[in-house]
């Protein structure tokens, strides 16, 4: 005689899998173990979502001196990176409608501090639209662009790559101060 399903099991059309019966208890991998070493200062890579509000930029200035302080990292540029990034944050917000997020990476890498921070605001179609909000853009990113300039850095912004939408806004600041010119004798 054929045995019945069990009261629990799960009953399909013909042709569709069968999961069979719900578990009644899961099983869990034991978690590795954690890593209780202080982090170092070598190359610090972090990475933050905020929500595009008024207190953002604010508590990315905190968070900075919090990483900078974790890492024991000072002078220059990393006293101004609190600075540096509230602009950067400030500058996306102003372009990130409220409800949505402002993404923002922070990394020291091969001499030199990393930012870059995405908004959400899209790149218009229409010409005149387009031409505005690129000088809105300008105007806004001022302040930040002179602080990056102040310590030999680069800055710019590009379209945001998909899946992320809006634009890219990123600035590289050495963390070798820039060699002096060689001043010869007799050349000009």
């Amino acid at each position: 005689m054929p045995e019945s399903p069990a009261p629990d099991a799960v009953q399909h059309p013909p042709g569709r899998l069968s999961t069979g019966p719900l578990p009644t208890r899961f099983v869990r991998c034991p978690p590795g173990r954690p890593d209780l070493r202080p982090p170092h200062a070598v190359d610090p890579d972090y990475a933050f979502t905020l929500p595009s509000a008024l207190a953002t930029p604010e508590l990315v200035r905190e968070a900075v001196e919090s990483v900078l302080g974790i890492h024991d990292i000072s002078g220059r540029p990393a006293d101004s990176l609190p600075d540096i990034a509230y602009e950067l944050v400030w500058h996306a917000c102003r372009f990130t409608p409220e409800g949505d997020s402002v993404h923002l990476t922070l990394r020291r890498h091969a001499g030199a501090f990393h930012l870059s921070v995405h908004d959400t605001h899209e790149h218009h179609r229409h010409p005149q639209l387009r031409s505005r909000c690129n000088a809105r853009r300008e105007r806004s990113f001022h302040s930040c662009a002179k602080l990056v300039a102040d310590h030999h850095g680069t800055c710019g912004t590009s379209p945001a790559v998909a899946p992320a939408r809006g634009r890219l806004t990123w600035l590289s600041l050495p963390t070798e101060p820039e060699p002096e010119p060689e001043v010869r004798p007799g050349v000009r």
